[in-house]
């Protein structure tokens, strides 16, 4: 995607398949993204990269996100490999939280070697296992991680934390380095863990989008893909094909 650009690019690109149920009914195809994510000057994304054999996430990592908190940062540094070709190539771990911060404790407090969130020797254990010892390795500010957990337990009855997911693009939009950039976000769904508060991440995501500060990918102008309607129809009739066999296997051992 040879475009010319005012502005330097950041693409976000979150864990959640790009295309569930297939390309039909989207507004992208998976060749638009791949060439949208790919010619980006910065590609950021998230712990071990769960969508990577997905259709149409591109091929580019820049900077990964990371979990280095409690018993996922724990499998990070013990039995979780992030070994997918997609990950294996950035340049820059951002990590989520300072070794010995917590989310309960101002940010002006002295780092504890025992609190209830992060062991302080979790980051190096963990840069350790991975073998990240040549990447550059930066943190999310105190100060933010703090104001961002606040404002989701205000808003909620119950204690919840913050997603990997929102915690990065909070430090991205903060951070000093990408000012001038035009940030770009795909692949949230915002659902899974209970312990996040993903309802309330999303209505903080839209309102950056509102504001213009965050922006998604944009519609691509659609044109009929042969190509890619031939595969999406041989990929269902092969599934329906299967089904239908199962079916008559069963009614057989009836």
């Amino acid at each position: 995607m040879s475009v010319e650009r005012s502005k330097p690019r950041l693409m976000i690109v979150g864990s959640a398949p790009l295309f569930p149920c297939g390309p039909f009914g989207s507004p992208y195809s998976p060749s638009y993204t791949n060439r949208f994510i790919d010619s980006s000057d910065l590609v950021v994304r998230f712990n071990n990269v769960k969508n990577a054999d997905t259709p149409g996430v591109g091929t580019r990592t820049d900077l990964l996100v990371v979990c280095n908190i409690g018993s996922v940062g724990e499998r990070y540094a013990t039995s979780r490999k992030v070994d997918h070709p997609l990950a294996q190539q950035v340049e820059e771990i951002l990590f989520v939280m300072r070794e010995g911060d917590d989310y309960h404790t101002p940010p002006s407090t002295e780092p504890s070697a025992v609190n209830r969130d992060n062991d302080i020797t979790l980051t190096q254990r963990i840069i350790d296992f991975q073998a990240w010892n040549d990447k550059q390795i930066s943190y999310l500010s105190p100060e933010l991680r703090y104001e961002i957990y606040n404002r989701l337990n205000n808003a909620t009855p119950s204690r919840v934390v913050p997603s990997t997911g929102l915690l990065g693009i909070e430090q991205l939009l903060h951070d000093d380095r990408f000012a001038n950039y035009e940030k770009f976000i795909i692949g949230f769904d915002f659902e899974g863990w209970h312990g996040h508060a993903f309802d309330i991440e999303k209505q903080i995501c839209n309102g950056h989008i509102q504001k213009g500060t965050l922006q998604r990918v944009p519609e691509m102008r659609r044109r009929f893909d042969w190509i890619e309607w031939l595969q999406y129809k041989n990929l269902r009739s092969l599934v329906s094909h299967q089904i239908r066999l199962l079916k008559a296997n069963r009614r057989k051992n009836r």
